[in-house]
Order: C-alpha cells, then sequence, then structure tokens
C-alpha cells in the first residue's frame, strides 16, 4: 500500500510494520511539465522540467507570434497553442465590433420585426417599448425569436392638461382620461 507519495513509499508488513519502504523507480508525479519522473532516495516522486511546457493559460502569455484578432494563446496538454477565442468577433448584428465581443444575450438586434408590445403611465405620459429579435449571447450573427429583447420605453402620448394617463377596458394601452 502507498502512502500518497506517487507511490514511492510503501508498506511492507513483511520489511517493518512502524515505517515506509522507499521505492525505487519509475513514477508519475502528475505534473504535464516534468518528464523521467523517478522516485528519489528520500521516497519523492521527482521528475525533469520539460522546456517550454505550461500548466495554465497565464504560462502562454508573450507566446510568440502573438495571437491576431480574435485568437487567444491557451495551454493544451502542457503546451501552448493559439486557437480561436470563442467570445471575440469583429463582424455581425450581435458583435459589439469595437470592444471586439459578443452583445449580451437578450440585447436588441433587429428594430424591424416588432414581437410584443407593452405600455405604462408615467405621471400623465403614455410610454410604451417594443420587444424585437435578440442576440444569443454566444454567436455575432445570430438574432432570433428565441432570444426576444426589450427596447427602451419611449413617450408615446402625453395627455392634455388635467387629463391623467389611465388603463381603461378593453385594450392593454392606456388612455388619456379626466379624473
Amino acid at each position: 500500500m502507498a502512502n500518497g507519495s506517487f507511490g514511492c513509499k510503501l508498506c511492507d508488513p513483511a520489511t517493518s510494520v512502524s515505517s515506509w519502504a522507499i521505492k525505487t523507480g519509475a513514477c508519475n508525479d502528475g505534473n504535464v511539465c516534468t518528464t523521467g519522473d523517478a522516485c528519489d532516495p528520500k521516497g519523492a516522486c521527482v521528475g525533469k522540467a520539460k522546456a517550454s511546457c505550461c500548466t495554465s493559460d497565464a504560462d502562454c502569455a508573450g507566446i510568440q507570434p502573438p495571437p491576431a484578432v480574435c485568437q487567444a494563446a491557451a495551454c493544451v496538454s502542457g503546451t501552448c497553442v493559439v486557437q480561436a477565442d470563442p467570445g471575440c468577433c469583429t463582424t455581425g448584428v450581435c458583435c459589439n465590433v469595437s470592444m471586439q465581443t459578443l452583445q449580451p444575450a437578450g440585447t436588441v438586434c433587429d428594430t424591424t420585426t416588432v414581437v410584443d408590445t407593452q405600455y405604462q403611465c408615467n405621471s400623465n405620459t403614455i410610454e410604451k417599448r417594443n420587444q424585437y429579435y435578440g442576440c444569443n449571447g454566444t454567436s455575432p450573427n445570430t438574432c432570433s425569436s428565441s432570444t426576444p429583447a426589450w427596447g427602451p420605453w419611449k413617450a408615446s402620448l402625453t395627455c392634455g392638461a388635467g387629463d391623467i394617463c389611465a388603463f381603461a377596458p378593453p385594450g392593454p394601452q392606456p388612455t388619456c382620461k379626466t379624473p
């Protein structure tokens, strides 16, 4: 039975019931950036560092040549590679081009197709806002009704002097009425 030293210390009751025996030979220290892992005389699993090896994306900062627009350096299986940056875009109806980022899900991307309309009273003003097709947050080009987005509230009608905005049947739109 090993004691958690990557198999370099073993319990061998035939040798001792009160101490660990030191194993020799190959082991695996669990670090992708080492090679030739072997048990040392103290019972530790030790390997030699691999050149240009990474353990996190941060280790790949400064990779040469530098990544192009919408690419990122990433650590994959101990090696720095350049790959597409999934949150980056340079064109599209759902792309914030100046920031090169995807618009969040539910951002208005088509103001020509009204999906729904809401009304509210704000003092003596009737306000409305429209719901349009929205961005899905994962594609710079996907604008659909499955991710609807609300536009801003805008004044639709200001009631005359002495009138108030009030909801009245039969419709969802408020009207101006004298109190």
